[in-house]
This record gives C-alpha cells, sequence and structure tokens, in this order.
C-alpha cells in the first residue's frame, strides 16, 4: 500500500496484496477488468467484437447501479500488488452472513493463488466472528471449484446462479457438523 492509499476498513489483511476502496478515477480499471472476467459467457455466443464491447459495457454498468443501491453498505475495494492494481472485490462485511459479492483478478495473475489467499483470509474472519459467508455463483463461472474447495456448499439453485454458503466450524447451521 503506498502512503497515499487510504486503509481499507474491516477488510482482512493479506500477504503481499494490499487494498484500497475505489475511487471514480479507477472505472476504466475497473472496466477493463470487469470485461476480462466475463469471457466464458460470451465465448458461447458468435458476436461481432463491436456486439460483445456494447453488451458487457451494459452489464458493467447495470452491474455497478445494481451493488450500490442494493447494498450501500459494502465496501468496494481494489487489490494491489508493488502498487498496482490487479483486481476488485466486493465485500458487505456488515452482513450477517458476510456477502461475497464479486472478486476479479487481472488475467495475467490468476491461477496464481491470489484469489485462493484473499478468499481464504475473508474466510478466517468469518471464522474469528463466527459468520457465515454467502456468495451467488454463476454455474458456469471456472471459480466455482475454488469456492467449493474452500469449502462453500451449493444450498440453493436460483437458475442461473448457486447460492452458496461457508459455514464456520462450530456454528449452529454448518452442514455436516
Amino acid at each position: 500500500m503506498t502512503p497515499s492509499d487510504p486503509p481499507a476498513e474491516r477488510i482482512p489483511a493479506v500477504e503481499g496484496v494490499a487494498f484500497r476502496p475505489e475511487t471514480e478515477s479507477d472505472t476504466p480499471f475497473l472496466r477493463e477488468a470487469f470485461h476480462t472476467s466475463r469471457d466464458y459467457e460470451l465465448d458461447l455466443v458468435q458476436w461481432e467484437p463491436e456486439q460483445r464491447r456494447l453488451f458487457m459495457e451494459h452489464q458493467f454498468h447495470a452491474q455497478r447501479i445494481h451493488y450500490t443501491t442494493h447494498y450501500p453498505d459494502a465496501g468496494f475495494y481494489i487489490m494491489k500488488m508493488d502498487g498496482k492494481p490487479i483486481g476488485r472485490i466486493y465485500v458487505d462485511l456488515s452482513a450477517d452472513p458476510f456477502l461475497l459479492m464479486d472478486i476479479i483478478v487481472v488475467p495475467s495473475l490468476r491461477n496464481k493463488g491470489i484469489g485462493t489467499r484473499v478468499v481464504s483470509a475473508l474466510l478466517r474472519m468469518a471464522d474469528e466472528e463466527k459468520k457465515r459467508v454467502r456468495i451467488y455463483v454463476e454455474k458456469m463461472n471456472p471459480a466455482l471449484r475454488l469456492y467449493q474447495r474452500l469449502g462453500f456448499v451449493m444450498e440453493e439453485d436460483t437458475g442461473p446462479h448457486y447460492l452458496m454458503y461457508y459455514t464456520p466450524l462450530g456454528h449452529e447451521g454448518r452442514k455436516g457438523a
């Protein structure tokens, strides 16, 4: 974290990754990160590049409006390594259960354990506070395997998504405990 970055409140520490609240000046980075996070969906359609771009732009704006409208207490953070943005994480840690809304790591750093470390830190925090963690995961999302590996369990099939929960050991609602 550079001295000019305000600290991220309540986001758990992760070795090698700094967090700061996003600002309007982050919009170009956030747009690009969002666009690259949806390739698995767009590879299913035969659209021209401009159609893809327009669709993704619409989805980017719709998601931002939805998150800021429906989750006003959530934290919207930029993840950084060596002073450079590497992704984003959106979480509502005031909710019970905690809500992991979204996490994106830039393509060049995917599959290097960064997402695992960040989500694992959030789960350790949930363990300490004896809170569950909720996430909606698109059925086709490659990160589904990550969430399953970290202990999330599917509790509801909502159609395009799975509603998944992580439940700390010792929590009354833990499945299989």
